[in-house]
């Protein structure tokens, strides 16, 4: 019992160590949630399908 007791708090500590706030200055200012941008997309003409431009930045 005592064993299944240490494991139970051993988790929840841990658990609450790993939880960290997430405030506007994370979210808006630090970049973290920024999507990558999608450059030079073109519409096909028959409107189900498009044309994009990959770029390698290892040779640019």
């Amino acid at each position: 019992m005592k064993k299944h007791l240490l494991i139970i708090l051993l988790l929840t500590y841990i658990s609450a160590l790993s939880q960290s706030t997430i405030d506007n200055q994370v979210i808006w200012y630090s970049g973290t949630f920024y999507p990558e941008q999608i450059n030079a997309v073109n519409s096909l003409n028959d409107g189900k399908h498009f044309t994009s431009l990959d770029n390698n930045r290892k040779t640019g």
